[in-house]
């Protein structure tokens, strides 16, 4: 009897000198499987070599196995206890969700009726508030009125009290005659509303009908994505990394309920998404980090199935490192790389992040907020 998948089977080579000391080393894990080949196989492969230019005998007997992160390349696999193990969890971590997002992306972009539906209420009168004005403007101007127009579109506000809104009116006869202390707050809400009003309204319409409208998956979707770092390791030593993380992982998928993936697309199966969606300022939150991603994987593939799904993970990593507190003085260099692939698909890893530089929309919606607060202005 023939089993289709055998193994692990390892093979790895050492070697090493004496002199200005070397270690090297391959290792490679793996399993196989007989014809047709159209499985997935996990697969581990590393290939390490650490140079050091001094025969310090106690640093040589502390690290022939590649020692700590400090003076020893970053491997994907490797457990070393100490800040290498973390730095490389994290960005791997990050890699591989951004790999992830890039293959849900090609299977589908849900849109949030589910959320659109528990702000209906304030959407209608969202619309009301600016449709009513256009009616006025399209009834006054088709009359002949045409100052009488202009100025309904200049002083369209509405208030809770008649006595107030007539006044106001009357005060603001043309746009010159608004308070300099009423445009920022104005441009404010104008721009708060056009971001978190108009615009998700309109792309939710928008998906739905693409969601509505487009063919069922049917296909192999794949997703990759990598990133470079540089990093002082901590210590009185001088060591710096400078590698590169990638990530890559497929699927074959199918849509096996079609009911329950349309309700999907809708985004109408998902409540959790559409609880955090509901809190005040989520989207704040979701500035340092990735809570929409996190919170979206619950409902990505319902209604569908996957078959033979696998991810890949990597690393090249380069150290060069000196500790000048042991005589003679060590200095050394080392380089590796690793990748393993995993059956199954990965969940996304919920990761917080801080924010180098506001981009011009983040900024405007920052300034916006700001004077929408300030009580004078």
């Amino acid at each position: 009897m023939t089993y289709p998948v055998t193994g692990p089977f390892e093979r790895y080579v050492q070697r090493s000198a004496v002199g200005p000391y070397v270690l090297s080393c391959k290792r490679t894990v793996s399993l196989r499987q007989a014809r047709p080949y159209d499985l997935p196989l996990g697969y581990y492969f590393l290939d390490f070599v650490t140079t050091k230019v001094s025969q310090n005998p106690h640093y040589q007997s502390e690290n022939t196995t590649g020692g700590l992160s400090n003076y020893s390349p970053l491997r994907v696999t490797q457990n070393q206890g100490d800040w290498g193990d973390v730095f490389r969890d994290e960005h791997l971590a990050a890699t591989m969700n951004k790999a992830r997002a890039k293959l849900t992306a090609k299977l589908s972009n849900p849109a949030s009726m589910l959320t659109a539906l528990a702000e209906s209420s304030s959407t209608m009168r969202m619309i009301e508030k600016r449709l009513r004005p256009m009616v006025t403007f399209v009834t006054l101007w088709r009359k002949k009125r045409y100052r009488a127009a202009v100025r309904s579109i200049l002083t369209a506000q509405k208030f809770k009290n008649p006595k107030l809104e007539r006044k106001r009116r009357k005060r603001l006869m043309i746009l010159s005659e608004k308070r300099p202390a009423d445009r920022p707050r104005t441009l404010a809400n104008a721009w708060i509303e056009t971001w978190f009003g108009w615009l998700p309204t309109i792309g939710d319409v928008q998906t739905g009908v693409k969601a509505l409208s487009r063919d069922f998956p049917w296909e192999y979707i794949t997703g990759k994505s990598s990133s470079s770092y540089e990093v002082k390791a901590p210590g009185s030593d001088n060591s710096v990394h400078k590698g590169l993380t990638f990530a890559s992982c497929g699927a074959s998928v199918y849509v096996s309920n079609p009911n329950l993936y349309l309700a999907s697309q809708l985004g109408l199966t998902n409540p959790i998404y559409t609880a955090f969606e509901l809190i005040p300022y989520s989207w704040l939150l979701a500035w340092f980090g990735n809570l929409e991603q996190f919170f979206r994987q619950f409902s990505e593939f319902h209604g569908i199935t996957v078959d033979k799904p696998w991810y890949t993970l990597g690393l090249r990593d380069t150290v060069t490192f000196e500790q000048p507190l042991w005589p003679p003085e060590t200095k050394g260099a080392g380089s590796a790389i690793s990748f393993t692939r995993n059956l199954g698909l990965p969940e996304v890893a919920l990761q917080w992040k801080g924010i180098n530089r506001l981009s011009a929309t983040r900024g405007a919606t920052l300034a916006s907020l700001l004077v929408l607060k300030n009580p004078k202005g």
